[in-house]
């Protein structure tokens, strides 16, 4: 990952602007030092970090900046106190674009009905292609989507959306409605949302008050055919509960994570009809990454000339947000 990371033009850039050893992270680097460095200014940390305590910071006295090239930031930052003593930069927004295309992609596929046409066709064949065609309900143009949670994957998801004409709602504590207005979408409710949404995509961050908000009465709630769409995390949803409702045949579930991964051997969702599944991907992967580390060597720049950040991680944000 790490060559996918930086490539060969990244490099020669950071080793203009710093010592960089391009070498792939050993145990050794990830492990606490024996002494202190005294001359590491900047760290990058990336998926698989050690956690940056109060006892790893104390091991680089000088530090001033940690560059955390992936997602999240919650596992390599279990102290928000971590914060107030360095600077703290993050491309969690950079890993924002390449899943809320995603996301895009599976609301456009879905809603034209693509997937069950796999479906009728294997039992059908081609005897359905005009008749089965008269019955088509897919379609974009006045269907309402509705995103859980408000952070840069749903911020651009909505402005993906906003071409196809989309009522958009938004569930969430951190969206006020100056935003809303700016946005051109609704705050609102899950269970107000729940009934009139034909999508609901989950962009929350897998925290305690959110864990298992997708329950039965929201899944109960959603109108018949509706999608429920999860490129976050598996915790939001109570999984037990989307399984009988799915069984059902309520509702859709695409599905790009689950609260254990992989799920089990046998575990319903590879068997359902109605769930579509796929192996957390929806994230930065492969050539994308390089965007990630394109952005780095920006944000050490701006670091090094004394210029703004372009995407700076506040403590007092530290612990809440994803």
């Amino acid at each position: 990952m790490w060559q996918q990371l930086f490539t060969p033009q990244a490099v020669a850039e950071l080793q203009e602007l710093v010592t960089f050893d391009s070498d792939p992270p050993t145990p050794a680097v990830l492990s606490l030092p024996e002494q202190p460095r005294d001359d590491v200014r900047i760290m990058i940390t990336s998926w698989g970090a050690r956690p940056l305590d109060a006892a790893l910071l104390d091991k680089f006295p000088r530090l001033e900046l940690m560059m955390h090239a992936a997602g999240t930031v919650r596992e390599v930052l279990p102290d928000p106190a971590v914060g107030e003593r360095i600077k703290i930069c993050t491309a969690s927004q950079i890993n924002a674009r390449p899943v809320a295309e995603f996301t895009l992609g599976i609301i456009l596929t879905a809603l034209r009905e693509t997937f069950s046409w796999r479906k009728r066709f294997l039992l059908e064949g081609p005897q359905i292609w005009w008749g089965q065609r008269s019955e088509f309900q897919g379609g974009y143009y006045g269907k309402t989507v509705c995103l859980v949670g408000f952070g840069a994957v749903a911020e651009y998801l909505i402005s993906l959306l906003r071409p196809f004409e989309f009522e958009v709602l938004v569930v969430s504590d951190y969206l006020t409605e100056e935003k809303a207005a700016e946005l051109q979408v609704t705050k609102t409710t899950l269970l107000e949302a729940a009934p009139r949404a034909d999508v609901v995509s989950l962009h929350e961050a897998d925290l305690p008050p959110y864990r298992g908000m997708i329950n039965r009465e929201v899944l109960e709630a959603m109108k018949p055919g509706a999608w429920l769409i999860n490129t976050a995390r598996g915790r939001l949803i109570d999984e037990e509960a989307l399984i009988a409702v799915l069984e059902k045949g309520h509702i859709w579930a695409a599905l790009d994570v689950a609260c254990e991964e992989p799920p089990r051997d046998g575990h319903p969702f590879y068997r359902l009809e109605n769930c579509i599944l796929t192996p957390h991907i929806a994230g930065s992967l492969r050539g994308e990454l390089a965007r990630i580390g394109d952005y780095v060597v920006r944000e050490i720049r701006n670091h090094l000339e004394g210029k703004p950040y372009e995407h700076e991680l506040r403590p007092a944000s530290l612990g809440k947000r994803a």
